[in-house]
């Protein structure tokens, strides 16, 4: 086979173009110390770089997200804090307040400090982050949880909700908590409501809230049906929820002449019936807030003790008042030891997403990275071969036929 001159000529140079691209490509490498300059260079390693990539500013965003969720947590604690310092003082001066030595006036100075500690509680209820979210209103953020309804008293006006944020690939935690669960504790006076379509023949009073209370929570809605029979006589009969007959005898088809009153576990039913009827009747025992329980309680003291009937109304809304504010410091403290879980929760979830990140920038490095050794002896090695090629390419292009003719 014949090798023209030409075809010495355009190899060898080939040949020290493509030695000069690898010089290239390895100093590169050395000077900014990757080893994949693009795809072309290692198409698998490449797209393990994205992977990787993706993989770390995910963990960046957790961490981002767990330093917002322990900035909100340590403002709810600091909030709940200083909310059961006022508490302690209201526990306090409910103490003070059942004294039966004190006067009109000195009765009158509590009530006063007691509404001034409702308005300082309430601003801390009503407290917002930096961005203007208030931290108590569930995922209403944006609305004011415990306005001033203009009587002097507090409404929540948020919902149930908790707003969550993503700590990690399966790790949700609630960065806040609904002013219903933390504040909404104190249970109040049961309501009882008249359903149905001929209730103003009908009136229920509550005897004895404490067995009535306990009947709801067993029987649910009761139902209470009046018949009338083809001369005019009524009977009714009252059964719970399921349709079971209450009362022993049970209260089925009693005869009665209206108006009649049902007396039975702690209500009082006043039926005057003008035929048939079927009502239901509801009982719901409202949750209030601290807020109420300081109120009701100044507005106790405001009146004036005349007599010991007032002074035992005195001492039995001190009593109320003395529990009530234990149940609300208990979901006090119960919130707060939740938090401290989050919290807790937050710091090893941060920990676990620091070693993620390490291992996954380990083997980032290990794929992307130059081997700064194994580059420098390429170099070294790479230029020996070229100047060795040009040292060649220098002979080789000298020679001529007419140097072996002579």
């Amino acid at each position: 086979m014949r090798i023209s001159t030409q075809q010495v000529y355009s190899q060898s140079v080939y040949n020290m173009q493509q030695s000069q691209l690898k010089l290239a490509e390895l100093n590169e490498q050395i000077s900014t110390g990757k080893r994949i300059q693009s795809a072309a260079d290692d198409p698998v390693g490449a797209a393990q770089m994205v992977a990787l990539n993706e993989e770390l500013a995910q963990l960046e965003k957790y961490e981002s997200n767990i330093g917002y969720a322990q900035n909100s947590l340590d403002l709810e604690e600091t909030v709940l804090s200083d909310i059961n310092i006022a508490m302690d003082r209201m526990s306090e001066l409910t103490v003070q307040a059942g004294s039966s030595t004190l006067s009109n006036n000195d009765r009158e100075f509590i009530a006063n400090e007691l509404r001034g500690l409702t308005e300082y509680v309430a601003g801390l209820m009503n407290t917002q982050t930096a961005s203007g979210e208030y931290i108590f209103a569930g995922s209403q953020g944006h609305t004011q949880p415990f306005p001033e309804d203009g009587n002097g008293h507090y409404q929540y006006q948020g919902d149930d909700g908790q707003r969550q944020i993503q700590a990690g690939a399966s790790f949700l935690v609630t960065t806040g908590d609904a002013g219903s669960e933390v504040f909404m504790a104190v249970p109040g006076e049961l309501e009882v409501s008249l359903l149905g379509a001929d209730t103003d023949a009908f009136a229920v009073t509550v005897t004895d809230e404490t067995s009535a209370d306990a009947l709801f929570s067993a029987a649910g809605d009761l139902h209470l049906s009046i018949a009338e029979d083809a001369l005019g006589n009524f009977s009714y009969s009252l059964n719970d929820s399921s349709g079971n007959a209450l009362g022993d005898p049970a209260l089925s088809n009693i005869a009665f002449i209206p108006p009649e009153t049902l007396e039975y576990e702690g209500l009082s039913l006043a039926l005057n019936p003008t035929g048939a009827a079927d009502i239901s009747l509801r009982g719901e025992t409202p949750q209030q807030s601290i807020l109420d329980v300081a109120l009701d309680l100044a507005d106790a003291l405001e009146q004036p003790v005349t007599g010991s009937d007032d002074q035992q109304r005195i001492s039995e809304a001190v009593a109320q008042a003395l529990t009530d504010i234990d149940i609300a410091q208990e979901q006090l403290l119960s919130v707060q030891t939740a938090i401290g879980a989050r919290g807790g929760a937050l710091e090893r979830q941060l920990d676990s997403n620091q070693e993620l990140q390490l291992i996954t920038k380990s083997t980032l490095s290990s794929i992307e990275d130059t081997d700064l050794t194994t580059a420098i002896t390429d170099l070294q090695l790479e230029q020996t071969l070229l100047e060795a090629s040009q040292v060649v390419f220098g002979q080789v292009t000298g020679m001529s036929l007419f140097d072996y003719i002579r």
